[in-house]
């Protein structure tokens, strides 16, 4: 309706109608000089592409491939470190659980039957591991959301690609994640008398963090694809309505 409107000429009123004219007829001026503008573009980033495709013959693009992803993975870094306020928030949030979970099966214990514990051993390592894996998956889902229009601004400006921030953050997160993973496991398991040893026990918990943060990134991603071509689809609606304005 706004686009509508700025098109639409008042036949009943003159005055009215003469400043309709005028605004058409600038908009008219300004959509021919955008067009002569992105004909220049379109030559530059013809020229571009051709430079970029000897630079990845002369090997350039991959130097340019890894100095973006370690700014990336270096940004990343620094945004973990300066969240200590979560960072402490999380290590006693694992901490509270594991002393939680050992509370609430108090019949995982070393001095109890082993045969009538089997169903709350089971509960345990699975609400152990949803727990975890719930936790991951918020966090990853919530700090691409704080970060989502910083990135559709700088892939916009082609600043770097989506596998390339995915990786980043990506490996910058995992190893916060499992650090987190490790230690309710290390409570967990000196809390309890669960039969399986640390090791296993860490290394069950931390592939389970893992999946759930790739997992995060990944719906992430699927979500920033969506809005890229969501932005391209509505940019392109908005030329053809300024188009069929001015033509009609």
């Amino acid at each position: 309706e706004f686009f509508i409107d700025l098109v639409t000429i008042d036949t009943e009123d003159i005055e009215k109608g003469a400043e309709d004219i005028l605004r058409i007829n600038l908009l008219h001026h300004r959509f021919l000089e955008s067009c002569s503008s992105d004909d220049k573009q379109l030559c530059f980033d013809k020229k571009l592409v051709v430079s970029r495709k000897k630079d990845f013959l002369a090997g350039n693009s991959v130097s340019r491939t890894l100095r973006r992803f370690g700014a990336l993975f270096q940004r990343s870094l620094r945004q973990n470190i300066r969240n200590t306020r979560v960072i402490m928030l999380r290590l006693g949030a694992a901490l509270l659980q594991a002393k939680l979970f050992a509370s609430i099966f108090k019949s995982v214990r070393h001095d109890k039957s082993l045969t009538k514990s089997i169903a709350d051993r089971v509960a345990l390592l699975t609400y152990g591991v949803i727990n975890l894996s719930i936790m991951a998956l918020m966090k990853t889902l919530d700090l691409f959301a704080r970060e989502r229009g910083v990135v559709v601004r700088e892939q916009m400006r082609s600043n770097y690609s989506s596998l390339e921030y995915l990786l980043a953050k990506v490996l910058a997160e995992i190893s916060l994640d499992a650090s987190f993973a490790l230690l309710f496991a290390s409570v967990l398991k000196k809390l309890t008398g669960l039969r399986s040893s640390v090791v296993t026990l860490m290394k069950t918990y931390c592939l389970m963090t893992v999946s759930s943060v790739s997992l995060g990134f990944g719906k992430s991603l699927k979500v920033l694809i969506v809005l890229s071509l969501r932005s391209n689809t509505h940019n392109t609606f908005c030329s053809s309505y300024w188009e069929f304005g001015i033509d009609s």
